[in-house]
């Protein structure tokens, strides 16, 4: 198994029989992800993909909304407050 790193997330990737193997796992959340693909390169780019979308969808819902009660804005966007 070779452990790397991928914007600041570990992940593993291993094989067995012809196939490789990748796994991600998210402590913080009590989760993980893994994978199997057919060389090294694509376990690797499979393992770093998750990565970016597991990222993605955290930014995504860290930021705020307009909607958002906590964030409200003019009409005309010229001001806005946190209240």
């Amino acid at each position: 198994m070779r452990r790397r790193s991928y914007l600041n997330s570990g992940f593993e990737v291993w094989n067995r029989q012809h196939t490789w193997f990748w796994s991600v796992v998210d402590a913080r959340r009590n989760s993980g992800m893994i994978g199997a693909a057919a060389t090294e390169a694509e376990a690797v780019s499979q393992a770093r993909a998750s990565i970016e979308e597991r990222t993605a969808h955290s930014e995504a819902a860290q930021a705020p909304s307009m909607s958002d009660p906590v964030f409200r804005c003019s009409k005309s966007l010229a001001f806005c407050a946190r209240g």
